[in-house]
């Protein structure tokens, strides 16, 4: 080996049998942090030194020998230097022997060293980070498989650290119950346990951990224990349902003397076209015109009130559950109406309608809950009035959205609360009056008919306008 030509490129030392010095070049001299003496003993450049990386961590005698046995080949060993700057310098040396002497042939890795360390720190840090961490965080191979777990989620599946490795997802009982958001590089989703008797909800963020070709081999989750959020839900939306309830039966409630009258009159009606056949057919006056007259007046009536209680029927009842169908907005307006058309009358309220821009005009949703929505706003626009007054109804159609404008003649709603009344459980009105949901309740049906309910700004008095996406059959 012609150690000349690799003189200014490579770490190198030559030793005798006995470790003495024989030559090094100027790279050595830098890489142990001094000069060094020809006869000097390698073994005095250090207070310590190590060897690894060889079979048998045999010691530098027995590595020796064996270059002496097999002198073509090269024998590699790592090497610790403690030098008088009391620095660590490590080396990894390949020992040959070339005629008498024996070539060291020395690679840094101070830098290697240096970012090994690094990343020891990084790892323990992250390792304690996640160790204090009060939510589970596990990793799993591609079978679903446990490789590593927090001691939170120990804790939580009542297991060992030591029986961590190959127990599955399934076999803990975590169920995956519905995603959020999946993308090509992470999900979300809700995961559910059950331990005692009692059901855990989990937020989990599913990150790929993924191979140097770019495909996952490995998944990093970090689960977020929501169940206490997700039973205070659960008992907030049974309360908002028994509310929303409330705030229906207290709206029929409000119509029912109007609905009544608008019954008992038709029923008053029959009872005296009724007697006066009676009389007719007792005095034996068997007038055919006017009996038929009569009957035909009573079956108007009846039709009528017929068409009320039907009505009445359709709407009372809790419709959040039905099928979306195809309808008509005029067919909806006029089912309330029927309800509400007493009470709006008894007001002195005068209705202007204009429903030609939706005539025929296909609308896709839930029937029941979208005349709720009209309810809401005649119930509202009345109280607002509070005496003779006029409500506004009109349609448009913009695009493929059918735009309805309710407005009504009162005092309009004050800049102050605009911002508010969109919101569960605010009311103007006095306590006992009003539940608060009204406009919320309306404004979520129309948003899960994918329209939308606002309140217009720029006009003084109260106008809310919906826009209703125009049904188109595939």
């Amino acid at each position: 080996m012609d150690l000349t030509c690799i003189n200014d490129v490579v770490i190198y030392v030559t030793l005798t049998a006995d470790y003495k010095i024989i030559m090094a070049n100027d790279l050595f001299c830098q890489f142990i942090g001094r000069p060094v003496n020809e006869g000097e003993s390698i073994l005095d450049l250090s207070a310590a030194y190590q060897l690894s990386g060889f079979v048998n961590d045999l010691e530098l005698d027995d590595i020796f020998r064996n270059v002496n046995r097999n002198p073509d080949k090269f024998y590699q060993f790592d090497w610790l230097w403690i030098t008088k700057r009391s620095t660590d310098t490590f080396g990894r040396v390949k020992v040959k022997k070339q005629n008498d002497e024996y070539v060291w042939i020395i690679q840094d890795l101070n830098d290697i060293v240096k970012d090994y360390n690094i990343l020891k720190d990084q790892y323990y840090i992250v390792n304690q980070s996640l160790e204090s961490f009060h939510q589970l965080f596990y990793i799993t191979d591609t079978k679903n498989c446990l490789i590593k777990a927090n001691k939170f989620f120990l804790k939580m599946f009542d297991i060992d650290e030591a029986d961590v490795g190959g127990k599955t997802m399934d076999e803990l009982m975590l169920k995956h119950c519905d995603e959020i958001i999946k993308t090509s590089n992470f999900t979300i989703r809700l995961d559910t346990f059950e331990k005692n008797d009692k059901k855990y909800w989990f937020k989990n963020f599913c990150y790929n951990i993924l191979n140097q070709d770019g495909v996952p081999y490995a998944y990093s989750n970090i689960s977020i224990d929501i169940t206490k959020e997700k039973n205070l839900q659960e008992e907030v939306d049974v309360a908002k349902a028994q509310n929303i309830a409330k705030s229906r039966l207290a709206m029929l409630g409000e119509m029912a003397g109007g609905i009544a009258h608008e019954i008992n009159n038709p029923l008053a009606i029959i009872a005296t076209k009724t007697s006066m056949i009676e009389k007719f057919y007792d005095k034996k006056m068997f007038d055919d015109k006017r009996i038929l007259e009569s009957t035909k007046s009573i079956k108007d009536i009846t039709n009528r009130i017929s068409v009320i209680i039907k009505a009445l029927r359709k709407i009372s009842r809790d419709g959040s559950d039905d099928d979306f169908e195809e309808f008509q907005i005029e067919n909806v307006i006029d089912d309330v109406l029927h309800i509400c058309l007493e009470k709006i009358k008894k007001h002195e309220i005068e209705l202007d309608i204009d429903l030609d821009a939706a005539k025929n005009i296909p609308l896709y949703g839930q029937i029941v809950q979208m005349s709720q929505v009209f309810i809401n706003l005649i119930s509202n626009a009345i109280d607002a009035i509070d005496g003779p007054g006029k409500i506004e109804l009109n349609t448009k159609l913009k695009d493929d959205f059918l735009i309805i404008t309710f407005k009504d003649s009162g005092k309009g709603i004050p800049k102050e609360i605009q911002e508010k009344i969109f919101q569960p459980f605010f009311t103007t009105k006095d306590v006992g009056k009003g539940t608060g949901l009204g406009l919320s309740l309306s404004k979520s049906i129309i948003e899960a008919h994918k329209g939308s309910l606002n309140l217009d700004l720029n006009d003084s008095k109260s106008t809310f306008v919906i826009t209703l996406p125009v049904y188109k059959k595939e």
